[in-house]
């Protein structure tokens, strides 16, 4: 008699799901990275570009010196151009606790230490002439805060404050 032998299948190991640290980082990157495409973007044109720009990116203090930034540019007809380039980005923190009622409220966080290079963005007057001081250095390094007032909501993300850290090269 003849015997069949069957193939036998392994399946192959599920990727582990995400702790809620790590999405929670994941998302709050990508804001980080959109912030850097969207600063560059909205001082380009500022006299036709309005406030909201930033809204998908910032929030609290950062929102605000970002629409201070656009002002400002408004007012000296000041026009940006060029990128800013994240070069590296790494998680410091991320404390996930969530208590709006609380004064002031606890928020959900996560702190990168960001490098980006700047050396390929340039703002000029509206005579041409550079508003970048000459000794800048080509990349900069902050700690940057990202809150997420609607947690658990991924897509809210943005970034509240940025500390330039001028005592490390990066």
């Amino acid at each position: 008699p003849a015997t069949s032998v069957s193939p036998t299948t392994t399946a192959s190991p599920s990727p582990s799901p995400l702790t809620p640290e790590e999405e929670a980082t994941a998302a709050a990157e990508e804001v980080v990275r959109d912030y850097f495409e969207t600063v560059p973007r909205c001082l380009a044109d500022p006299l036709n570009t309005e406030p909201s720009c930033f809204d998908d990116v910032a929030v609290g203090t950062e929102l605000n010196d970002s629409r201070n930034s656009l002002i400002a540019a408004k007012q000296v007809e000041s026009t940006a151009s060029g990128t800013l380039e994240v070069i590296s980005l790494e998680r410091q923190s991320v404390d996930l606790a969530n208590d709006q009622e609380a004064s002031p409220p606890i928020v959900p966080v996560v702190i990168f230490q960001v490098c980006t290079d700047v050396s390929q963005f340039q703002i000029v007057d509206k005579d041409g002439n550079s508003l970048v001081p000459a000794d800048r250095k080509p990349r900069v390094r902050a700690d940057i805060g990202v809150y997420n007032y609607e947690y658990p909501s991924p897509d809210q993300w943005r970034v509240a404050f940025i500390e330039p850290n001028e005592d490390t090269a990066c």
